[in-house]
């Protein structure tokens, strides 16, 4: 019985590996195509926040200035993570394809 098992199991490990292989570079090109509007949403943000810290600079509430540089902080993160994700993922795609 566990032969059978056995035997039956290991084109579903080959499928499951070339799913994950599949998977893995279909992640580079997303994160690849992430770029772009990343870098877009990067200086929309940027200059959101140039703008209310010369607000803030003449007087502006600190509260109403904290957000945007909240939201430039995160988007500077949002900006590096794509460049991340693509060599993690090209890493794993030329693991499983045998290359050291």
């Amino acid at each position: 019985m566990n032969k059978h098992v056995i035997k039956q199991g290991v084109p579903s490990g080959q499928n499951m590996l070339f799913n994950k292989i599949r998977q893995a570079y279909a992640d580079v090109l997303a994160s690849d195509e992430k770029n772009p509007a990343t870098e877009e949403a990067m200086q929309s943000i940027s200059e959101a926040y140039r703008y209310r810290k010369k607000r803030f600079e003449v007087g502006m509430n600190p509260v109403a200035y904290s957000l945007p540089k909240t939201r430039l902080t995160a988007a500077r993160s949002d900006l590096l993570t794509p460049g991340y994700e693509c060599i993690f993922t090209t890493n794993i795609v030329e693991f499983y394809m045998g290359k050291p």
